[in-house]
C-alpha cells in the first residue's frame, strides 16, 4: 500500500489577498526611510486563514 497525500488546486494566501482598508493617512508617521509602497500582508478574514491551514 502506498500513500498518496491530498492535493488541492488553491491559491496561497498571500495571492488571495485584497487590499487593506486603512482608515486614515499614515505617512507622516513613518519616517521615508522606512515606507514602502505596498506591504506582503493578506487581508483575509479570519475562517479563510483557519480553513487554509486545517485542510
Amino acid at each position: 500500500m502506498s500513500f498518496r497525500q491530498a492535493y488541492w488546486d488553491e491559491p496561497l494566501l498571500m495571492e488571495k489577498r485584497s487590499a487593506p482598508d486603512v482608515p486614515m493617512d499614515l505617512a507622516d508617521l513613518v519616517p521615508p526611510k522606512l515606507r514602502r509602497e505596498s506591504l506582503a500582508i493578506p487581508n483575509l478574514a479570519d475562517h479563510d486563514v483557519v480553513r487554509h491551514f486545517t485542510r
